[in-house]
């Protein structure tokens, strides 16, 4: 669901994503589950002041003898850029950090817009392994 308003810089509105899946097993692998959801607003004062928070969350059973691919993955700033199941963190810009069972990521950004194509912004985070 996207109720946002803009997709790069949005000035109000959410977004919620929820993705989950079941993998069966093969000849020397057990299946798992897995899941990942995020939710991210946008809130403006006074037109040039915009908060955004975030929240992302991710949980699999699969062990860690489990191909990268195929496990949950935090960094980037961006969800699901690189890896498919993979948690922004913008603290990890250079490669990713791989985790076999549960992840949340909770993000803010500050947001002062001087002009119509020019922002500065302060951002913060949080990982739980």
């Amino acid at each position: 669901m996207d109720s946002t308003d803009d997709g790069y810089f949005p000035s109000k509105g959410l977004r919620f994503n929820a993705n989950g899946r079941y993998v069966f097993g093969g000849n020397d692998t057990k299946g798992y589950a897995m899941g990942t959801t995020s939710l991210t607003g946008a809130l403006t004062f006074r037109e040039h002041f915009t908060i955004q928070p975030a929240l992302a969350l991710g949980w699999s059973t699969a062990g860690a003898g489990t191909p990268i691919q195929h496990r949950l993955t935090v960094g980037g700033i961006l969800q699901g850029r690189y890896m498919e199941n993979q948690l922004p963190f913008f603290g990890i810009v250079r490669g990713f950090c791989f985790s076999s069972g549960y992840l949340a990521t909770a993000q803010v950004d500050l947001r002062y817009r001087f002009s119509r194509k020019n922002y500065l912004i302060l951002k913060g985070a949080a990982l739980s392994e």
